[in-house]
């Protein structure tokens, strides 16, 4: 269960990453000036943020979940 709740969490905070990444793309095409030098720039720290994202997610979810377990079988 722990690999799944893992997984799950690693998986929703890559969505939810490349969601941000690409309003901020899209964001950043329609601005007057644009270059597509900028879109280099963003998509370099795409490749460096994203990874670590995913570990922090999956790291929290399962932190989340161990947090859970043991509050609810604390009170028994």
């Amino acid at each position: 269960m722990k690999f799944i709740v893992s997984l799950a969490g690693a998986i929703a905070s890559g969505v939810i990453c490349f969601i941000i990444f690409s309003l901020v793309s899209k964001y950043q095409i329609a601005q007057i000036g644009y270059t597509p030098n900028q879109s280099d720039k963003l998509i370099d720290i795409f490749m460096v943020v994203v990874p670590l994202v995913i570990l922090a997610g999956g790291w929290f979810s399962l932190r989340m979940y161990k947090r859970h377990l043991t509050k609810s079988s604390s009170g028994r």
